[in-house]
């Protein structure tokens, strides 16, 4: 098993990536626009008070949540938006379409895979989605039974279900077995957590390394952070990045990158954002090896709103 405790820690087999990047429809673009604005102007009037640092979005958040609990009404609606918009980048509909997609595809092609969501409705509409295509799935969250979940997950480890749709699996990873194929479609946060979600297909099936397919929201700190880490993670000539449906997920998984991931983090409203996400921390670095966040660059005064998408 992969030791998920040192991030960044390579798996132990050559295991190949694809990131596959979606991108908000309308009604979604417009308000990640509007929630962008309206949380740049909230963090301006905290910053016009208190002193904000943009160093760490982990930082900023607890700063926040600070002054939000001293009775800071623009920093608690900070907070607020700052959710909402993780919540956005979560739950978007281009992320639902190419999950559909991209487990489509796998049952075509005759592939087993240990599917990774966020959220237990999401695992059982994606469940759901399989079983319409006549596929077999079972689906583990901690609100089943523990005899129940074993019994399931037993189940796809003898080959009696194709996929295994497993939510926040952190506790006890190591029940989910091997797999040619490890699909992230939400919920892959810190280095660590994503490092668990790989961990099946990096732990190889007879020696040889699997695949690891991840379905991000372009112009999002999600893309910026976990799309823009995976070369680090995984080494830049092993992850190849794609947007769907530009490029379909037959095509993604054999062409290389046709796509750059977009890594200009430069507003508070994003990095605050990116701490709701559970994606905050370190940026990755560009080809040059220089950080692609420069602090000192930026104030809350003359932030630019956040990339839209």
């Amino acid at each position: 098993m992969i030791d998920v405790t040192t991030p960044w820690e390579r798996p132990p087999v050559p295991l190949r990536g694809v990131d596959l990047y979606v991108s908000f429809g309308a009604a979604e673009a417009e308000m990640w626009r509007r929630t962008g604005q309206e949380l740049t102007a909230g963090l301006r009037r905290v910053a016009a008070r208190r002193p904000l640092d943009v160093d760490d979005p982990a930082r900023l958040m607890r700063r926040l949540a600070r002054a939000a609990a001293e009775g800071d009404g623009s920093a608690a609606g900070a907070l607020r938006l700052a959710h909402e918009r993780a919540r956005l980048v979560r739950g978007a509909e281009g992320r639902r379409a190419c999950a559909r997609a991209v487990v489509g595809w796998l049952l075509e092609e005759g592939y087993r895979a240990v599917v990774f969501h966020e959220s237990i409705a999401a695992a059982e509409e994606i469940a759901d989605s399989i079983a319409g295509r006549g596929g077999r799935a079972v689906v583990d969250h901690e609100q089943r039974a523990p005899r129940d979940r074993a019994a399931d997950v037993q189940r796809y480890r003898d080959g009696h279900a194709r996929m295994l749709v497993a939510v926040r699996p952190e506790e006890g990873a190591d029940r989910i077995p091997p797999a040619p194929v490890s699909v992230v479609v939400s919920g892959s946060r810190s280095p660590r957590q994503r490092l668990a979600r790989l961990e099946p297909a990096g732990r190889g099936v007879e020696g040889h390394g699997g695949l690891f397919i991840s379905i991000l929201v372009e112009g999002t700190p999600e893309e910026a952070f976990v799309g823009g880490g995976d070369a680090a993670l995984l080494g830049a000539e092993l992850v190849a990045h794609h947007r769907w449906p530009v490029t379909s997920v037959r095509d993604a998984l054999v062409r290389p990158s046709s796509h750059e991931p977009w890594v200009g983090i430069d507003s508070p409203a994003d990095l605050l954002t990116a701490s709701a996400l559970g994606v905050g921390g370190r940026l990755p670095r560009t080809a040059a090896g220089a950080s692609t966040r420069d602090p000192g660059a930026r104030s809350y005064a003359e932030a630019p709103v956040e990339h839209a998408g």
